[in-house]
């Protein structure tokens, strides 16, 4: 029985992995950048919004319904949400929201987000309606000076506003940039990465599916540092032996996909695969997980 079940899991396995082959995915980009688009002109609109009315108006509650439909159908089709926002662009789970340039709502927006050194949200299930109001509420509110990305997550988790978090900000890297990386900078990369893997299990734990997209931003640094650097062969302190073992075994694979002359691009995809290598123990059924994300090569 046990073997049967297997088989059929395998089956349904391969016929998802063709059917992302099979282009599936073009429609899914269209449909995210549509309903991204209407996200960006519609948390923007709220916002705005909040500098005429009081929360408490009722001019608030088609907007905020709006809103509230608008991520129930992104959350339909990517199972979490990642909105990330870079300078002038946006991105939802790692596709380029287009945004009208007359508007210039996605940079706004940005400038919004980083006034509490916010580069991002992650939603882990769709929020209700209210829920989205203390969000607007809770941005609408003048940012702490001492930690304003902190005490805004502190906000929201008391608001009952828990299934979002908050990411720092992101920049782009001008070409031909020179990373001047010291051997501190290198520890603190190695303990970034393990950190972000235990708080992936601890999410997977709570039936959050994990962002990748801080995790790959990591893996491209321990790229440009060289797999072969000692310091990232040291066990990070304040870390878990898990994180660590996790972190060894992602510059392992990357160390043998450069010697074998993988490009760039492979690498990274082996790096960030090779850190959620042991993700099925959090949830029992690792590949289906990571298939429902987008942001994973297939």
């Amino acid at each position: 029985m046990a073997e049967l079940d297997l088989k059929q899991s395998q089956q349904q396995l391969g016929r998802t992995i063709e059917r992302a082959r099979a282009g599936e995915d073009r429609e899914l980009a269209f449909r995210v950048r549509e309903l991204g688009e209407l996200f960006v002109r519609q948390l923007f609109g709220l916002l705005r919004l909040t500098t005429l009315h009081s929360l408490d108006n009722k001019v608030f509650d088609k907007p905020l319904g709006d809103l509230e439909s608008t991520l129930r159908a992104l959350f339909d089709l990517l199972g979490a949400i990642h909105v990330i926002t870079v300078e002038r662009q946006v991105y939802v789970n790692d596709i380029r929201i287009r945004t009208d340039p007359r508007a210039d709502t996605g940079n706004l927006l940005g400038q919004e987000f980083r006034r509490f050194g916010v580069g991002g949200l992650s939603f882990h299930e769709a929020p209700s309606r209210e829920q989205l109001r203390s969000l607007v509420y809770s941005f609408a509110e003048p940012p702490d000076e001492r930690a304003p990305r902190r005490r805004l997550q502190e906000k929201l988790r008391a608001r009952g506003v828990d299934m979002v978090d908050l990411m720092g900000v992101f920049r782009f890297r001008v070409t031909g940039e020179t990373v001047v990386r010291r051997k501190q900078d290198v520890s603190q990369t190695a303990l970034r990465t393990s950190s972000l893997v235990d708080a992936t299990v601890d999410s997977l734990g709570a039936n959050r599916m994990p962002n990748p997209l801080p995790l790959r931003r990591a893996v491209t640094e321990m790229l440009e540092i060289g797999p072969d650097s000692e310091e990232l062969w040291d066990q990070p302190r304040a870390t878990s032996p898990y994180g660590a073992h996790t972190l060894r075994v992602s510059v392992t694979a990357m160390l043998i996909g450069k010697a074998i002359g993988l490009p760039d691009a492979a690498l990274q995809d082996l790096g960030v695969a090779a850190l959620f290598h042991d993700i099925g123990y959090a949830a029992r059924e690792g590949a289906r997980l990571v298939l429902r994300q987008r942001g994973f090569h297939e």
